[in-house]
């Protein structure tokens, strides 16, 4: 699936006709697909609704931008096969860059998110979510973690942003 800024909803997805959204992409996608989203800033928040896919920039996350007042990405209830790559995520300071939900156990790769109350909040019983290449740079919060939850670090750098440990 292709997402393009200058495409259309009414597309196909395809790469003559990309969806100009990123979640019309993950709406027409199943598991195991691919959504190749094209550079260029996109207002909107996106759920991968428990499809385990990959979501990726074609020309990473310097020039390819989610910017949303509330959560910028949702995951719920999925495994590891939930791949976002290659994103800037930022707001207005309020909510979460990302948002993942119990259970969920995605993989985050060359993201930045910056200008969010909480860059990543993860819920109870998120077990192996995966921050590769990830940068947290002024949010009030990088991380906050709920009970249960196992999150790895792969040459990440959290920046001005603290990491909070919540229990319920």
């Amino acid at each position: 699936w292709y997402i393009s800024v200058d495409g259309s909803n009414e597309g196909d997805g395809s790469i003559d006709n990309p969806f100009s959204s990123i979640q019309s992409g993950i709406e027409s996608s199943e598991s195991g697909d691919s959504v190749l989203v094209g550079p260029g800033t996109y207002n909107e928040q996106i759920r991968y609704y428990g499809k385990q896919i990959v979501v990726m920039s074609t020309d990473g996350a310097e020039n390819t931008i989610i910017d949303y007042n509330i959560a910028n990405v949702m995951f719920e209830n999925e495994e590891s096969g939930s791949i976002l790559r290659g994103f800037t995520l930022t707001g207005n300071g309020s909510d979460q860059g990302v948002y993942i939900g119990s259970y969920a156990n995605p993989v985050l790769q060359d993201i930045v998110i910056y200008n969010k109350h909480t860059a990543i909040y993860c819920q109870y019983n998120s077990d192996n979510v995966s921050l590769i290449n990830v940068t947290l740079v002024d949010n009030d919060f990088g991380i906050d973690l709920n009970y249960s939850t196992d999150v790895i670090l792969t040459n990440s750098i959290v920046w001005q942003s603290p990491i909070q440990l919540s229990s319920p």
